[in-house]
């Protein structure tokens, strides 16, 4: 089990942006930036394409942080199509605002900070072409990973391993040599998106199968390609009680399972809008009978949860 979880998504929205998710570790200060030496560059950094259907081991030299914490977060500018996608940081004690790297004609989501604190992992999409790309927090070493569809992407929290969906389903890529893989083919209609990880072998993912609503499980990536959804471990099942509305979160130390519930009626072939009662219980991490009630409320419709203490 990991001590200290980082896969939360940065929040990313037009021209202004609501900052979300902080520098890990010792933060970058914006003022103290360390820069690499020019010789670091090597043949393996490039912004290109690998061949379809393969993936490009990632280069990551490391930096010395500074000692201010820093918020980093997305600008999107552009309304119908993007005009620029940029990746800021923010100094909370200097008040300092940095551009990482700003990429024009390009929409930037689902980033993540490394665990160390080094890194952002992201998607750049701009004419039609998404690229699953990494930056160094200092704005150098700009790389290419994967080209295709990528999203619901998460990272590993010991950076050597991302989960992210494409058209086939859901793949593995080993960042460390670029070995790319289908670890949960999509069939019969039924999807899955990583949400986060368990610890550095196990995925929690939201499962659905055609005209129904969502579940949680856990995938195991130890168990090699091309599984089938019967080789997921099943967390929760939200078809009885609270189809279409519920969320979850895992404790930082990964020792439970956080699950909220809300209530919407049925109206005709779909649902109208949640309303309480709702309730947050806590789970074992893997699911099963036992659980506790950690809050109730009969007016409050609970739309999602996150954990946000270490």
């Amino acid at each position: 089990m990991y001590t200290s979880r980082f896969s939360r998504v940065l929040i990313s929205c037009v021209v202004i942006c609501l900052v979300f998710l902080a520098a890990a570790s010792a933060p970058l200060s914006s003022t103290r930036a360390a820069r690499a030496p020019a010789h670091e560059l090597g043949p393996t950094i490039s912004t290109s394409c690998p061949a379809p259907g393969t993936a490009r081991a990632a280069f990551m030299p490391s930096m010395k942080l500074g000692t201010d914490p820093n918020i980093v977060y997305i600008v999107n500018e552009g309304t119908s199509s993007p005009t620029a996608g940029t990746l800021k940081r923010y100094d909370i004690v200097t008040g300092a605002k940095v551009e990482i790297v700003k990429l024009a004609n390009t929409f930037i989501s689902g980033a993540q900070v490394s665990a160390d604190g080094q890194w952002l992992l992201f998607v750049a999409s701009a004419s039609g072409q998404a690229k699953l790309q990494l930056i160094r927090m200092d704005g150098q070493f700009l790389q290419t990973l994967y080209c295709g569809g990528p999203y619901s992407v998460q990272w590993s929290t010991n950076q050597q391993f991302v989960v992210f969906v494409d058209s086939q389903g859901i793949y593995l890529l080993n960042v460390a040599n670029g070995v790319l893989q289908v670890e949960l083919p999509f069939v019969d209609g039924t999807i899955a998106h990583p949400r986060t990880w368990l610890d550095n072998t196990r995925v929690y993912v939201a499962t659905q199968r055609p005209d129904s609503p969502e579940n949680l499980a856990i995938l195991d990536t130890s168990k090699g390609p091309n599984q089938t959804f019967d080789n997921l471990q099943q967390v929760f099942d939200a078809s009885g009680s609270t189809p279409f509305c519920w969320d979850f979160d895992s404790s930082f130390d990964a020792t439970k399972l956080f699950i909220s519930q809300c209530t919407r009626a049925a109206i005709g072939p779909g649902f109208g809008p949640a309303h309480g009662p709702s309730v947050i219980t806590v789970h074992p991490p893997t699911g099963g009978p036992s659980y506790t009630y950690l809050y109730v409320d009969q007016g409050l419709a609970f739309r999602a949860i996150r954990a946000l203490s270490l």
